[in-house]
């Protein structure tokens, strides 16, 4: 009678622990949807001119002036996190793709603050380790069939253009080409057929939202 009574409480149990472990899985995919709404990443879209570049830019050398440390600070997270992930097992991948999305998205935008403060190595090794955390991410398999494209994107058009600027045109190149050579593999994903225009690939990746008009 006692084993007959302590077979269902196990499974309760574990009904209930699969059913917490489903909604953890929902949240965790929630923010990571909403790390890639438009207004976490417009700001790195090209225009003539941008308040909330200009807000950001001030932000950062205001951060960087009080604390020297900032920079060192934001790259050793960085660090840590890749090396947290380099050493995770697939099971325990999933709990720790939010917290470095949310780090790579941050360190993109203190990046781009001392891009625009002309300081160019600082936004390029930030930049670098931006592309290895997402790169280490995807290589786990995060991301599903998609394999993080938007976030593989991002890192690498960003710092393109961080080489450019700093008048590094081969090394923006390779890496320019790289992002091309990954919407060619993501075209590959979808329907197997590739996109009719470049526009089309851009909507497949980034969603077929307009960019707004910003001042």
């Amino acid at each position: 009678m006692e084993q007959s009574g302590t077979a269902p409480a196990a499974a309760d149990t574990s009904a209930r622990e699969a059913a917490t472990g489903s909604e953890l899985g929902l949240q965790r995919g929630a923010a990571v949807e909403e790390l890639m709404q438009f207004r976490r990443w417009s700001i790195f879209l090209p225009c003539a001119y941008s308040v909330e570049a200009q807000k950001n830019h001030r932000y950062v050398s205001a951060r960087h002036t009080g604390n020297p440390k900032y920079f060192e600070e934001t790259r050793t997270r960085l660090a840590a996190i890749l090396r947290e992930l380099q050493v995770l097992q697939a099971s325990n991948l999933e709990s720790a793709v939010e917290e470095a999305l949310e780090a790579v998205l941050q360190a993109q935008w203190t990046a781009l603050g001392f891009l625009h403060d002309r300081q160019f190595h600082k936004a390029l090794t930030l930049g670098e380790f931006c592309r290895e955390v997402v790169d280490c991410l995807a290589a786990q398999g995060a991301g599903g069939g998609s394999g993080l494209i938007f976030w593989r994107l991002l890192v690498r058009v960003n710092l393109g253009d961080a080489y450019a600027r700093f008048k590094r045109s081969t090394e923006a190149l390779a890496i320019m080409k790289q992002a091309l050579d990954l919407i060619e593999q993501c075209s590959g994903l979808v329907g197997g057929q590739p996109p009719n225009t470049s526009q089309d690939s851009v909507k497949m990746v980034f969603g077929s939202r307009e960019p707004s008009t910003r001042t």
